[in-house]
């Protein structure tokens, strides 16, 4: 039976049963092993897990870089498992925003120029993107550096750009990897106040972090060992996931 991309309940993603293996057979190094969950809606999630426990291979896979070996992910209503590789990276710079623990600015280009960077690939004249870019910036009281250079800036100040970098093509999904990893703590904590904000504005946040006292500001923990999940405290509270069938979603 053919699936269409649609769920009971407000999903924004949907992993289900997702394996990914490295090597090739006889040297095979599973590095997620049946990971399901799912993500609504203007939820703000944290993963958290040891070194080498598989939330980079997760992340890269939600973040559309890399392919799960077998299982299913559905993004925004699409079953990103069964597209080429030139439809992930449309979906993916309308879909998803990233944000770094090493920010990864430009050094030799401004702020707004850093912003406005990921909306090249979208069309527009150039004083199209500045708009936007200066609107995200401002979202992130960031508004008055526009023509600063990232080394201009402190680390709490380069990471504010780039979540603007993040949120300047309107991402249904952000997906954030140790954003508060390079701070100190009061930084990290203003960090997550935006984070904070951003989620109340109707935004959605996945974010890794190995700081327990950064995963508290989340909604939600999920908890990740050996490529496996071994807690997810909105488990209970998740919605129903099962997808729908093509003739039931069109009905």
């Amino acid at each position: 039976m053919e699936f269409a991309s649609a769920f009971e309940g407000p999903m924004l993603l949907v992993a289900s049963n997702i394996h990914r293996v490295f090597g090739s057979a006889g040297a095979q190094v599973p590095a997620l092993r049946g990971v399901t969950f799912a993500v609504a809606r203007n939820e703000f999630m944290a993963i958290m897990g040891p070194s080498g426990s598989g939330k980079s291979t997760l992340m890269n896979i939600m973040g559309l870089l890399d392919r799960p070996s077998s299982g299913r992910l559905d993004i925004a209503g699409h079953e990103v498992t069964r597209l080429s590789d030139d439809e992930l990276a449309g979906l993916r710079r309308q879909v998803i925003g990233f944000i770094f623990q090493a920010y990864n600015l430009l050094g030799r280009t401004n702020v707004l120029d850093n912003v406005a960077l990921p909306l090249i690939y979208a069309g527009g004249s150039r004083a199209q993107r500045h708009d936007r870019a200066k609107k995200a910036l401002d979202i992130v009281g960031m508004s008055h550096r526009t023509t600063h250079w990232p080394s201009q800036l402190s680390g709490g100040e380069q990471q504010r750009v780039a979540i603007a970098r993040a949120l300047v093509g309107e991402p249904d999904l952000i997906l954030a990897d140790e954003p508060t990893g390079a701070l100190d703590s009061r930084t990290g904590l203003q960090i997550m106040d935006l984070f904070r904000t951003l989620i109340d504005a109707g935004r959605t946040i996945v974010m890794i972090t190995h700081d327990p006292d950064i995963a508290r500001h989340a909604d939600r923990i999920l908890r990740i060992k050996d490529g496996a999940i071994t807690e997810d405290s909105g488990a209970a509270a998740a919605p129903n996931i099962r997808l729908l069938s093509r003739s039931e979603a069109s009905s």
